[in-house]
């Protein structure tokens, strides 16, 4: 990576940092993934809208389960990642990542609050 796309990474970086959205999280991945055409290494996670959670349980996404992840993940991902990319090259750790900040968003913000001061602890 040459200095100058090194600059602009840390510039992008600073940029998220500044404007971040709570319903919003960026997942690196530990695994880069290819589709369209492009190799992505990391994506946005956005908190699932109505349409994102139609005809899967709520109950299935705290249990984590991978299949409902399938289903929701390309439509809070940005880059979208599509469901065949998820089952076929998407690293474990990374699915469950995304799937983790899923879950996250989907807690009530005084909950949202409890973790994070938890999290800033350790």
């Amino acid at each position: 990576m040459s200095t100058q796309e090194q600059n602009l990474a840390q510039e992008q970086e600073l940029n998220r940092d500044a404007i971040k959205n709570p319903n919003e999280a960026w997942v690196e991945f530990e695994t880069p993934v290819t589709f369209g055409g492009q190799t992505h290494k990391g994506t946005t996670v956005r908190k699932p809208g109505a349409i994102a959670l139609a005809g899967v349980s709520l109950q299935d996404l705290y249990r984590s389960d991978v299949n409902t992840f399938f289903k929701v993940i390309p439509l809070c991902t940005s880059p979208s990642i599509p469901k065949e990319v998820l089952m076929t090259t998407t690293d474990p750790v990374d699915l469950a990542q995304m799937g983790g900040h899923i879950v996250y968003f989907l807690q009530p913000k005084s909950l949202r609050e409890t973790i994070d001061s938890q999290q800033s602890m350790m």
